[in-house]
Formats: structure tokens, C-alpha cells, sequence
């Protein structure tokens, strides 16, 4: 969907291989994961990311979205919650969003 809407796009297969190129020279602009996955979920990439003083904006999507879940992102720092399923307008949007520097004072 988001090379079709003209962004670079690199994948990563799960959540070892995600920090094993974030531990690398990788810089996305947006990281774009799932609450959960096998080997850890977003709260983890998040509090690597913390550790290592990187500041990356994360995209939270789920099949199983909740308030409680939105509420719980928005409070941990993610940039955005995505319940899936999601449609490429959606998806696009947010990107954009994320990826738009605040405003100066």
C-alpha cells in the first residue's frame, strides 16, 4: 500500500529481524508494527528504541483494537493506533501525519 502512495518501504519478517536492522545503520521514518507479535510487539520495540535514545514515530495496528488498547498507546508515546482491517486512504494518512514536523512556537 505505501509504495503504491510513493513511499520507500523495507520490511522487516517479525520482531528479531526488525531490531537486527534497527541495530544496524536503519532509519526509518516511521515504523509501522503490530501490538503483538511472536518474539515481542510494539512495547518492546518502543522501550529498545528508549534505551537507545532513537526516536523513530511507531504506527500500533491490531486485529483486536480496543479502547483500552488506543488509550494505552497514546499514554506509552506511539504515534499513532491503526485497528486493522485498514484501508490504503487510512493507512496513507496516517503516515503523513506522523511523518509531518510539529509545529514551532
Amino acid at each position: 500500500i505505501l509504495k503504491q502512495c510513493g513511499y520507500q518501504v523495507d520490511a522487516a519478517n517479525g520482531f528479531t529481524p526488525a531490531i537486527e536492522s534497527l541495530a544496524g545503520d536503519v532509519r526509518p521514518d516511521v515504523i509501522i508494527t503490530d501490538s503483538v507479535m511472536a518474539e515481542g510487539g510494539a512495547a518492546d520495540i518502543l522501550q529498545w528504541l528508549n534505551r537507545r535514545h532513537i526516536e523513530i514515530p511507531i504506527i500500533v495496528t491490531s486485529a483486536f483494537a480496543t479502547d483500552e488498547q488506543h488509550r494505552y498507546s497514546t499514554k506509552h508515546g506511539f504515534a499513532g493506533f491503526l485497528p486493522k482491517p485498514f484501508n490504503a486512504d487510512r493507512l496513507s494518512a496516517m503516515v503523513a501525519a506522523v511523518r509531518e514536523p510539529a509545529p514551532q512556537n
